[in-house]
């Protein structure tokens, strides 16, 4: 467990302060197929989109609940008013999310200019999740190693298992998306980028008859 800065403590216990300290959460998609990550979700519960690291919050309501029973383990209950739809349709892609990583930050807003300062995080990983109505309620928990892909990357005959534009993959020019295929149309040969594939093309398909 990170402790809040001296600085945050100071802030918090004041009687009056023209800052406000909110959540914000980042999101790491993963794919549940590939193990691989895909995108990551920021969000922030303040009346206004925040900038926070150079990275772009999107405002929207959340509440974080503790349990804590006996003999059970400590999980933490995410519940988001998603009215406008920005987390459900990646729940429903990406079953549920379970086993993405979500990093919970307390932030320190300036109301003049929206400068922001972060004063704590921590990390959890999503157990599972749902979405009745126009609220998504998701479980959080610590990290689960069982739960974890072994080994890490998955060698696949037609398919890069890098992120694109990732280090791994190398690319840095102006095409937009890529197939993580080898030679479709959109895949690391058309990128020119075929020295830096993630796949293993040399795997050997068997052929029953």
């Amino acid at each position: 467990m990170n402790n809040l800065s001296i600085a945050s403590v100071l802030e918090k216990n004041r009687i009056s302060s023209e800052n406000a300290m909110t959540m914000a959460l980042d999101i790491e998609l993963i794919d549940p197929v590939s193990g691989n990550y895909v995108m990551t979700l920021r969000i922030a519960n303040y009346d206004t989109d925040l900038t926070i690291d150079g990275n772009l919050y999107t405002k929207i309501g959340f509440d974080l609940s503790l349990q804590d029973d006996t003999n059970e383990l400590q999980n933490v209950t995410l519940t988001i008013q998603d009215q406008v739809g920005l987390i459900r349709p990646y729940l429903q892609t990406y079953r549920g999310a379970v086993g993405s990583r979500v990093t919970m930050m307390i932030v320190t807003v300036d109301p003049t200019d929206k400068t922001t300062l972060i004063d704590f995080s921590e990390m959890f990983e999503i157990v599972s999740s749902s979405s009745p109505d126009y609220a998504v309620s998701i479980e959080l928990g610590a990290e689960n190693p069982l739960m974890r892909m072994f080994p890490g990357r998955t060698q696949m005959r037609d398919r890069c298992s890098f992120r694109y534009k990732s280090a791994c993959c190398g690319y840095s020019g102006d095409l937009p998306s890529c197939d993580l295929t080898l030679t479709g149309d959109n895949g690391c040969r058309a990128h020119q980028n075929e020295s830096r594939f993630g796949g293993a093309p040399s795997i050997t398909v068997a052929v029953l008859s």
